[in-house]
């Protein structure tokens, strides 16, 4: 053990990629609890409560989802009268970037808001407007987790004091998934049942729930916009009616632009060197679409230089500037080269 670490060696540095991996599988996982994890998770909540100075809670919940976690000591506190207060601490309030902030990349910002907001937006609906007294996320944060982990377990740092006993109780508590921390009740909730992501890591599905629960709460997202739950079932005029521009943007890539472009107006169209023989065309947006991006746009519709896994071949919309009259010109500066040299492209890359 050491007191102190100010370079880190080339042994030390070398971890990094197998501990991220590893953290990152342990903060997405969708295994479900065994007897032994929900034990470990009571006991490591027990002992935040002392190590933090206050009383163990009476009542510690097993709950199937976060929306269960956040609603059962509320349920409680209506039966029994016993609930309130809340619990603060930290484990350690200092700011790691190697580990911390790549795990918590791909598992916090995946799912942390998501979650944490719908959570947040039914209990609020459901039970008046009251407050939540501590809502944390569990295995998501996985991030901060493994930053700390790192620390103890590799670089063989001595925290001091009772920090190392804090963070066992902190790791224990946290195999769980999102948690509710009450003065005299805690309820975790088991890791989810499944959770979908697109390639850059975002909750998404293509047909339905992107992450849900054993006892059936889940969240629809789409490439990491959270959408309704009758969201893959909208019509063309469903799609342009919705008043969220961001789910009204989420809404037109899943029904496809190729279904869209009769409702806009053509400003130039020429064939596409780098995905011969398919055209690009350069449309302004139409009526009631004019929202969609921040910056005054024009639509580039392109085709996909593949077919997708259904067989189809995918046309795409992508915003340039609405400075652009000339489709090559459009294309060429969404790649970040010269015209003439986009113009001599024989296939996009």
């Amino acid at each position: 053990m050491v007191k102190r670490i100010d370079k880190l060696t080339p042994e030390q540095e070398a971890t990094f990629p197998d501990w991220v991996e590893q953290w990152v599988q342990w903060g997405l996982s969708a295994e479900q609890l065994t007897e032994e994890e929900w034990e470990t998770v009571e006991q490591g909540a027990r002992a935040s409560y002392r190590l933090s100075g206050l009383t163990e809670p009476q009542f510690t919940l097993r709950m199937s989802s976060p929306l269960g976690a956040a609603l059962a000591p509320l349920y409680l506190e209506a039966l029994l009268g016993q609930v309130g207060g809340q619990v603060g601490g930290q484990v350690w309030d200092q700011v790691g970037d190697q580990v911390r902030g790549q795990v918590g990349d791909q598992v916090r910002g995946q799912v942390w808001d998501q979650v944490g907001d719908q959570v947040r937006g039914q209990v609020w609906d459901q039970v008046g407007g009251q407050v939540l007294r501590a809502f944390d996320h569990g295995n998501f944060e996985a991030g901060f987790i493994s930053w700390l982990e790192w620390f103890r377990r590799v670089g063989r740092l001595e925290l001091g004091g009772d920090k190392s006993e804090r963070a066992d109780a902190y790791l224990a508590a946290h195999t769980a998934g999102p948690a509710t921390w009450f003065a005299n009740c805690f309820a975790a909730s088991d890791r989810p049942a499944f959770i979908h992501l697109d390639r850059n890591g975002a909750l998404h599905s293509d047909d339905g729930a992107a992450i849900g629960w054993r006892d059936g709460w889940s969240i629809n997202c789409w490439h990491g916009t959270r959408v309704p739950d009758d969201f893959y079932s909208w019509s063309v005029e469903r799609s342009l009616s919705e008043r969220n521009s961001e789910v009204r943007r989420c809404a037109i890539e899943r029904i496809g632009w190729e279904n869209v472009t009769e409702r806009l107006t053509l400003v130039a169209e020429c064939d596409d060197p780098g995905n011969a023989p398919h055209k690009i065309r350069l449309y302004d947006l139409g009526r009631g679409m004019a929202d969609l991006y921040t910056e005054p746009a024009r639509i580039l519709v392109v085709q996909n230089g593949s077919l997708d896994k259904g067989g189809a071949r995918r046309s795409f919309g992508l915003p340039v500037p609405a400075s652009h009259v000339d489709p090559l010109a459009a294309a060429a500066d969404l790649f970040g080269v010269p015209v003439a040299a986009y113009r001599a492209l024989e296939r996009a890359s």
